[in-house]
């Protein structure tokens, strides 16, 4: 029988995309409820507690809001079993170059299903200076750089009146096919190095932020 791990004793897996594979990396930005970035969460690097509060400007439909955070750790506990993942900086530029490359700022889902939203993203960018930036326009003061921000326009009135605002769906979460790179094992000594290579060959999936 596996062992449960204490969250703060799991091991952490880099998302990383192949340079020769135009296949990985993020395709759709994902409208969820309780995006994994958006709680307080703790920073790989500089280990704070940094809070995130997803804007709705009700008016124009608008949703407003970091989609994904440098060395910030996201919990998972999925088939392959409980850890964490995180995205670094670079890593981060490349999936959205890339994703821009594509021409990708249409395709908008809801909350990771197959219902695709009549949406956009309206405006984007990745946070270069930590004071002089865009996302501070939106009363965004403590986002580190290397952070992806986006602005989403979402055009169906009735998805923004049935799941916007009444059930309270709006987040931001990434979808795509990225690769997973370990950069700390766990710290509980019973696992089997075996049950880690395995991870490493098999957590290559659909990952969704």
């Amino acid at each position: 029988m596996k062992k449960k791990f204490k969250e703060t004793d799991l091991p952490i897996y880099e998302a990383v995309i192949d340079e020769m594979d135009e296949s990985t990396g993020f395709k759709l930005i994902s409208i969820v409820r309780d995006p994994a970035i958006g709680i307080k969460a703790m920073c790989f690097s500089e280990m704070d507690k940094i809070e995130i509060k997803l804007q709705v400007v009700e008016d124009k439909q608008l949703l407003i809001g970091p989609a994904l955070i440098p060395d910030l750790k996201i919990y998972r506990n999925d088939q392959y079993g409980e850890y964490y993942t995180i995205f670094r900086a670079e890593q981060i530029r490349k999936m959205v170059e890339r994703f821009n490359r594509s021409g990708s700022n249409k395709k908008i889902n809801f909350n990771h299903s197959n219902k695709m939203i009549d949406a956009y993203i309206m405006q984007d960018f990745i946070i270069e200076d930590p004071v002089y930036n865009n996302a501070r326009a939106y009363g965004y003061d403590n986002l580190p750089v290397g952070t992806y921000f986006i602005v989403c326009k979402v055009e169906d009135k009735k998805f923004w009146d049935s799941y916007v605002k009444s059930e309270g769906f709006s987040g931001f979460s990434v979808e795509g096919l990225f690769g997973m790179r370990l950069i700390e094992l766990s710290k509980n000594f019973d696992i089997e190095i075996s049950e880690i290579i395995n991870k490493i060959d098999d957590i290559s999936n659909i990952l969704k932020s």
